[in-house]
């Protein structure tokens, strides 16, 4: 009895310190954690996502026919992509076993979006086996109707909107699903008023510009402008951010506007969906979209949209919002 005692106090105590280790990666990766690269390298001006590169870079093992993110400790589905509606995505998810291994789940569009690289066709990382474009379905439901609709990525271009249009956000339609096993490491992001026109970001550090200024529009060359030449509260070093920062502003269980309650200057729009009305919502990120050609014209930058926390692109010569951001 007495050594099956203390078995039992020797696996308690392995038991503690392996949940106080992980408690304090958890605790290590929020303290320092921002958000992921977008992996596009390509800048058609100084001072964009290709040109600063800011962000943590990806690391993945793959395993059979499974890959592991090394950074958020998630588990991804590698092999025998499947399609169906929003509700067979979830029960594939749920039915599925790979390699002799089961509790998967459709992955909500925060881990979804950690899979897009930008610097790829389709936008995942070579890594992976089963490289496929086109819409993949997320667990979150898009909260205009949320019955009838839910949240998707497309990975042929990286987007999560059709402008003019709710039809691709319907649960009805057939589209790809990848399925995620695992907690993911990485916390939501906790935001603060630090200063009168500066919300904080405690998980990841960056701080963000709170101030009426982002109800104005400007092209997307005068943002990067702006952000670098402003002092906010005091504080310069500001920059135009990539849309992997843009992401993380997103409240997707909110709707119009679908950006953290804790900013107080923030856009709504209203119902009307045309595709000049949506873009009234749209900020520029710094991430270049192409094409790669010398006519100003035709160049693109991605955008957030923060009525529903979606994303697109527009030329570089239109007039968007810009929210500036800048690392502590």
């Amino acid at each position: 009895k007495a050594a099956a005692d203390k078995a039992a106090a020797d696996k308690a105590a392995a038991d503690k310190a392996a949940a106080d280790k992980a408690a304090a990666d958890k605790a290590a990766v929020a303290k320092s954690f921002t958000p992921f690269a977008t992996g596009e390298r390509r800048s058609f001006l100084k001072g964009d996502d290709g040109d600063l590169k800011k962000g943590t870079p990806h690391s993945y093992k793959k395993d059979g026919n499974t890959i592991l993110d090394n950074v958020t400790s998630l588990q991804w589905q590698d092999s025998n992509i499947q399609r169906g509606t929003y509700n067979e995505a979830l029960r594939e998810c749920k039915e599925l076993t790979i390699d002799g291994v089961s509790n998967w789940r459709l992955p909500t569009k925060r881990e979804l979006q950690t899979l897009v690289d930008y610097s790829s066709s389709p936008k995942i990382n070579n890594i992976f086996s089963s490289k496929r474009g086109g819409k993949f379905w997320t667990s979150d439901e898009y909260p205009y109707q949320s019955n009838n609709y839910a949240y998707y990525i497309d990975f042929s271009q990286g987007f999560s909107a059709d402008y003019g249009s709710r039809s691709p956000f319907e649960k009805s339609n057939h589209y790809s699903v990848r399925c995620v096993r695992g907690e993911n490491k990485i916390p939501d992001p906790a935001f603060v008023h630090t200063s009168k026109n500066i919300v904080t970001d405690k998980t990841s550090g960056l701080m963000w510009e709170d101030s009426e200024h982002i109800r104005q529009t400007m092209d997307v060359e005068d943002g990067i402008n702006y952000c670098k030449n402003l002092t906010l509260d005091g504080v310069s070093g500001w920059r135009l951010p990539n849309i992997n920062e843009l992401y993380t502003l997103a409240n997707t269980s909110h709707y119009d506007p679908a950006i953290d309650s804790t900013f107080e200057n923030k856009l709504s729009i209203g119902d009307n969906n045309s595709n000049e009305h949506y873009r009234a919502a749209n900020f520029w990120s710094s991430t270049y979209y192409g094409p790669n050609t010398n006519d100003p014209r035709v160049h693109y930058y991605r955008t957030f949209n923060e009525r529903d926390g979606a994303s697109h692109r527009c030329r570089s010569y239109m007039g968007m919002h810009v929210r500036c951001v800048r690392s502590k």
